[in-house]
């Protein structure tokens, strides 16, 4: 997956949209390759797992083999996604981002 480094962990205000995104690419790791499959999973500061898959409404192409999720942070906290594309192209990568409350969520 065409992804910066996971070493640092973005930070999001509770109320705040946030959006991830995938890019796949082939076995020589620059060509764009579409997977026959993808899917997206966050779990949230509590546990709670919504998965959501292209073609469901809430997953939408954005590039030619990149996809994109919108997530609302509900909760301080870590999160973690996972994207995961199977078929012509399998790939699998975890990331976590960090919601944070204000003095005005207490």
């Amino acid at each position: 997956m065409g992804q910066p480094s996971p070493r640092q962990v973005d930070r999001y205000d509770v109320g705040d949209l946030v959006r991830v995104v995938a890019s796949y690419v082939g076995t020589d790791g620059l060509t764009p390759a579409k997977p026959s499959y993808v899917q997206v999973q966050v779990m949230n500061p509590l546990g709670s797992v919504a998965t959501a898959a292209f073609g469901s409404g809430s997953v939408v192409q954005v590039g030619s083999a990149a996809y994109a999720h919108d997530f609302t942070i509900t909760h301080p906290g870590s999160y973690f996604y996972r994207w995961l594309g199977t078929g012509l192209v399998q790939a699998a990568e975890v990331w976590e981002l960090l919601g944070e409350s204000s003095v005005f969520d207490l």
